[in-house]
């Protein structure tokens, strides 16, 4: 799964990048463009921490394999 994502990641950015650099060839777009990525990442992990209140999301699978 998670290297579909990169995968995905590797096809599609280079080419948003590529489609702001022929509109704006000063990279004012790009640079926005990657800010927002970064600030939509510190979300998601912002609200996966909020979800994760006692800090078990993992735990389970971890606790089930040594209980085994």
């Amino acid at each position: 799964m998670l290297a579909s994502a990169y995968n995905f990641a590797f096809v599609v950015f280079p080419l948003i990048v590529a489609k702001l650099m022929t509109i704006d060839p000063n990279y004012t777009f790009v640079e926005i463009f990657f800010s927002v990525c970064g600030f939509l990442g510190l979300a998601l992990a912002i609200w996966l921490k909020v979800l994760d209140k006692e800090g078990d999301l993992d735990r389970r699978e971890i606790d089930n394999i040594y209980t085994d």
